[in-house]
């Protein structure tokens, strides 16, 4: 499947004790934030084989300079753009770090 509309990805910078809060008391501060990072990565990846990265925009919440958002930014090709400076688009998918069901294969 190729997307030839915008997909909106919304990520928080992976700070500790800011990220997965809810699962602080099972995985840790550390852990929590690990898997936040992870499943950003994996988000992406999945994104990046379903849509052509010009199409893809990574908005950023809390550090907007984060080093993983640069890497991913540079990795992937993608436009980075700060929430608190949305302008939304007519038609777009936002998919979450916590919808990992989707598959590249999926439509």
């Amino acid at each position: 499947m190729s997307a030839e509309f915008p997909l909106a990805i919304f990520a928080k910078a992976p700070l500790p004790g800011q990220v997965k809060t809810r699962l602080i008391p099972a995985l840790g501060i550390e852990g929590a934030t690990r898997l936040h990072e992870r499943l950003l990565r994996h988000t992406l990846a999945t994104a990046v084989a379903t849509t052509p990265a010009h199409h893809i925009t990574l908005w950023t919440a809390l550090d907007h300079a984060h080093p993983l958002f640069l890497e991913l930014a540079r990795r992937y090709q993608i436009e980075l753009r700060a929430q608190p400076e949305a302008t939304w688009v007519n038609a777009c998918i936002m998919l979450g770090g916590d919808a990992q069901g989707r598959s590249a294969d999926r439509q």
